[in-house]
């Protein structure tokens, strides 16, 4: 009777605690990173430290190619003209001008986070988007045989694409300034072993102003991993990602790093969109999907996902 008296109240205890326990297993259950169903071991949140880079851009290009129109149209027409602005045609003009502009930078990947703040492609998409523009009008012009008054496209033209490439380098020295504080990095995790994945986590930490921050390290499985035990790394991989809140995995491995484990990687990456890199050493592993992208000192692969654009895109809807 003394060992049930003794007993008695513990049940009752754990009988209270046992439905806050239920409540939270399946939380823990459920957590991002583990595999609990099809596709339910991907993180759900995308994380993009330059968004606010980004965001700044869209506004600042839109006031550099707003004030290059207005300087166009008054040194154009107002100056030697007097012209008299309740004439809305010029100015509807110049701000379909404008709103073409931006739309293009848009369209062009002009705000693509992945090429911002490092490398020269963000500048040739400046120019490349402006030169779409204007080449633009130019047909449009001579096709319908429109009286456009080229000299404000010229001016508009120069001013524009200087204070745009301004804007963005003036942009670029303050994001610098800002990842020398720790701000705005890739929180990175890096898959390797011995001194190549040593010295890719030196290269990423080593300059700040890169944009990369190391959170975490995870060892390559080895070459004669099963099947079963790959899906078990892959969901720890998935798993290290949600708890470390990383954007970028940088994948250091050897030749003797399978190209199937680099596939599968992929494949569980690309609904969350977290970047992933692979040094060149490991070789092709996807194909025409692969970009060149400059990472701190070290030329990373960067894998990026298919796009369909233009004609491809159409046939394919």
């Amino acid at each position: 009777m003394a060992l049930s008296d003794d007993l008695s109240p513990a049940t009752g205890t754990n009988d209270q605690a046992d439905p806050s326990q239920a409540t939270e297993q399946p939380e823990a259950a459920a957590r991002p990173g583990w595999s609990v169903g099809s596709h339910r071991d991907r993180p759900q949140l995308r994380r993009d430290p330059l968004r606010v880079y980004a965001t700044r851009a869209v506004i600042w290009d839109a006031v550099a190619v707003t004030a290059a129109s207005a300087i166009g149209f008054i040194l154009r027409w107002t100056i030697p003209y007097n012209l008299n602005i309740s004439d809305s045609t010029y100015v509807v003009f110049a701000g379909v001008v404008v709103l073409s502009w931006i739309a293009v930078l848009i369209v062009r990947g002009a705000y693509d986070t992945r090429i911002l703040g490092v490398g020269s492609e963000e500048f040739k998409r400046i120019i490349g988007a402006s030169a779409m523009v204007f080449g633009a009008i130019a047909i449009v012009s001579f096709a319908f045989k429109l009286d456009l008054s080229r000299g404000f496209v010229l001016i508009t033209f120069v001013l524009g694409m200087a204070m745009l490439l301004i804007v963005r380098w003036v942009l670029r020295a303050w994001l610098r300034h800002e990842r020398m504080y720790g701000h705005f990095l890739h929180r990175t995790i890096v898959i390797g072993s011995g001194p190549a994945q040593t010295e890719v986590v030196d290269m990423l930490d080593r300059d700040p102003v890169a944009g990369f921050t190391v959170v975490d390290v995870i060892d390559e499985p080895p070459a004669d991993v099963t099947d079963k035990a790959l899906e078990q790394w892959l969901d720890e991989v998935m798993a290290r990602i949600s708890l470390e809140d990383a954007d970028t995995v940088a994948v250091a491995g050897s030749r003797a790093l399978e190209q199937t484990v680099i596939q599968k990687l992929a494949w569980r990456l690309e609904g969350p969109r977290v970047d992933l890199l692979v040094a060149p050493n490991i070789g092709d592993v996807a194909g025409p999907r692969v970009t060149m992208r400059m990472a701190a000192d070290l030329p990373l692969l960067h894998l990026d996902e298919p796009h369909l654009t233009g004609p491809k895109r159409a046939i394919k809807r």
